[in-house]
C-alpha cells in the first residue's frame, strides 16, 4: 500500500503538470502525452495499490463483536466520500485553473493518505484478529485471551 501512494502522487502532479502545459503554456502535443501517460500509470498502480485497500482494512482492524456494525458504517463512508468527489470534480474542472488546480489537490492528499497510513496503520500480515485488536487496543490485555496459530492452546 505504502509503495503505490508516492506513484500515485507524481501521478496526479505529473497530470497536473500536462494540464498546465496543455492550457496555459499552448503545448497540445506534449501536455496531452504527459496527461495520458500520468493517468494510465495513475490507473496501473490505484487498482492492485489502495484499491481494495477500504475493504482489505475494514476486514481486519474490527472486533469481532463489533465488525458488522463497523463495516457497515465505513462502508457508507466511503461511499458518501465517493459521492462528495463525483458531484464536485466536474464543477471544478470546468475552468483551466480547476483543471490543474483538482489533480495538484487529489496529489496533496495521496501524500496525506502516505503519511496517515506509515504512522498510524499498523501492519497486519500474518496476525490473528485477536492479535490485531491487542495492537490497536492494549488496554484490553487482560480481557482477551490469546490464542496461538501453531498450538492452539491458550496463552493467559
Amino acid at each position: 500500500m505504502l509503495r503505490c501512494l508516492p506513484v500515485l502522487a507524481l501521478c496526479m502532479i505529473g497530470l497536473s503538470l500536462g494540464m498546465y502545459l496543455i492550457y496555459f503554456e499552448n503545448m497540445m502535443g506534449v501536455g496531452s502525452v504527459v496527461s495520458i501517460v500520468s493517468l494510465f500509470l495513475y490507473l496501473a498502480s490505484f487498482s492492485p495499490g489502495m484499491g481494495p485497500q477500504p475493504w482489505t482494512v475494514n476486514s481486519e482492524i474490527y472486533p469481532l463483536h463489533l465488525r458488522g456494525t463497523a463495516a457497515s458504517l465505513s462502508t457508507t463512508a466511503n461511499w458518501v466520500a465517493n459521492y462528495a468527489v463525483s458531484a464536485v470534480f466536474l464543477t471544478t474542472t470546468e475552468s483551466n485553473e480547476g483543471k490543474v488546480a483538482t489533480y495538484f489537490v487529489i496529489a496533496m492528499f495521496c501524500i496525506m493518505a502516505f503519511i496517515f497510513i506509515y504512522y498510524l496503520l499498523p501492519e497486519t500480515k500474518e496476525k490473528s484478529i485477536d492479535e490485531i485488536v491487542l495492537m490497536l487496543n492494549p488496554n484490553l490485555g487482560e480481557h482477551l485471551p490469546i490464542i496461538t496459530r501453531a498450538s492452539g492452546t491458550d496463552e493467559s
